[in-house]
């Protein structure tokens, strides 16, 4: 979204801010996208800061001037705040059912073959943005696990019934 504004607005000040210390983290990207993606983000002079975090939760989109704060000191002067990442995976089910099965970041730990993460619950299955697996966080991605798993439910149905 900043990349659009910029091109959109080339003479705004826009400022990304990520609590993690690389944007898209979640996706485990080569160092070659985000190289060429920091470059990106450099030509068009867009603002990058890394691995900070408001000290006040913004309640939504907002066309408000302000000082925004992070937790390390940083102030941005800001005319609108766009929120455009983030979530948490929906586990409370899973976390209800065994606490173990969930990471500290909410995700559900699952084997390679989309199984949670212990024997006992072999017969259940997570996938997409639920589960810790490595893939992308991407609806491709997602699908293509959902290809999978399909697959996967049909050897088990068919092992039963032999």
């Amino acid at each position: 979204m900043a990349g659009q504004i910029k091109a959109k607005y080339p003479d705004k000040n826009v400022t990304i801010l990520e609590a993690h210390s690389e944007l898209i983290s979640r996706n485990k990207l080569s160092d070659n996208f985000y190289s060429k993606l920091h470059a990106a983000l450099d030509t068009m002079k867009v603002n990058v800061i890394l691995g900070e975090r408001l000290t006040e939760r913004l309640p939504g989109n907002s066309f408000e001037r302000r000082t925004l704060r992070t937790d390390k000191g940083t102030e941005i002067e800001s005319d609108i705040q766009l929120l455009c990442g983030g979530f948490c995976p929906v586990s409370d089910l899973i976390h209800d059912m065994d606490p173990s099965l969930v990471t500290e970041q909410g995700s559900i730990k699952v084997n390679e073959l989309l199984q949670l993460d212990n024997e006992k619950y072999s017969n259940i299955f997570a996938l997409g943005d639920s589960s810790n697996h490595d893939t992308p966080k991407m609806a491709f991605w997602a699908a293509d696990q959902g290809k999978f798993l399909a697959a996967q439910l049909a050897a088990v149905v068919q092992k039963k019934q032999d």
